[in-house]
């Protein structure tokens, strides 16, 4: 099952078997700023939408590419806002009981970049109905989007802006122009580790990028394990095909000619350096499709 591809790697072989896209469309806006989204609207122009309905919840999260449906199997996140505080109903299709069935918010087992969607691909999310606010104001929980705000009350849509100035700024933004956005975004999920993990690292290092979590783990930057196990902003593989973006070292990219074991190869090369410097197992957030 398939969006836009935004979000995987497949194999040069190609994949042996059928390749349905999802392309179910619609987006209806119902009472108490509940929206109905299908699974095969595009993510950020839903996003847009909302924000001209000055509706609030999601506006953090613009600019990610893929589809809505996507958006909530993957429960993305930037800038304070996941999918999993506003999706409150999702209907999929069983592939096991062949028919449409319903799913609340919290019975979709939302957690960090993962959904019960993602562990079983054999539900199929057809629809998402999103509970949104009926304000024209942002709530600015991440710290890198709040200081361009400070002491001013942003509209939605200056929030959008920002957000997409700053997704620019990395290169998280598909630009022709720019090499820097030749990349699934990043291609590795933060792992959230024991806190004596952290801990021990901490002691070694000074300033360690890190997030407590409600049950007393911690999260840390893949992108700074990644620059700090030798593959800083701009590495280039010795095949000089595949690297990491100038401006962000969770992105891999293609500099011309890569194939997707290029890439592949070299995730797996940052990946071990990562487990030698820290002993931390970086998860893949791009999906592999077929063997590579």
């Amino acid at each position: 099952m398939l969006g836009s591809g935004s979000n995987v790697l497949i194999s040069d072989a190609g994949f042996p078997g059928l390749v349905i896209q999802v392309n179910i469309k619609g987006i209806k806006y119902l009472a108490s700023n509940t929206a109905v989204v299908g699974s095969g609207e595009s993510w950020d122009e839903f996003v847009l939408e909302s924000i001209n309905h000055k509706l609030s919840g999601i506006e953090c999260l613009s600019g990610i590419p893929g589809r809505v449906g996507a958006a909530v199997v993957q429960n993305i996140g930037a800038y304070g806002q996941e999918i999993c505080t506003t999706a409150r109903k999702v209907r999929y299709f069983d592939l096991t009981q062949s028919q449409f069935l319903e799913l609340s918010g919290d019975a979709c087992l939302f957690d960090y970049r993962a959904s019960i969607f993602k562990r079983d691909t054999s539900r199929i999310v057809a629809s998402i109905t999103f509970k949104l606010a009926s304000n024209n104001a942002s709530c600015l929980a991440y710290k890198e989007l709040s200081s361009l705000f400070t002491g001013k009350s942003p509209s939605l849509a200056q929030v959008r802006g920002a957000v997409l100035e700053l997704r620019k700024a990395k290169s998280m933004l598909l630009d022709p122009a720019d090499i820097n956005s030749r990349s699934a975004g990043c291609f590795f999920t933060n792992p959230i580790v024991d806190v004596t993990v952290f801990n021990n690292i901490n002691s070694d290092h000074q300033e360690v990028p890190s997030w407590f979590q409600p049950d007393g783990r911690v999260k840390l930057s893949a992108g700074w394990l990644i620059e700090h196990s030798g593959f800083p902003k701009g590495h280039v593989a010795a095949n000089r095909r595949v690297g990491l973006s100038q401006k962000h070292a969770l992105a891999l990219i293609n500099l011309g000619g890569a194939s997707a074991k290029d890439i592949y190869d070299y995730q797996k090369v940052i990946s071990e350096a990562v487990y030698e410097h820290f002993s931390i197992q970086l998860i893949p957030e791009v999906v592999f499709v077929g063997c590579v």
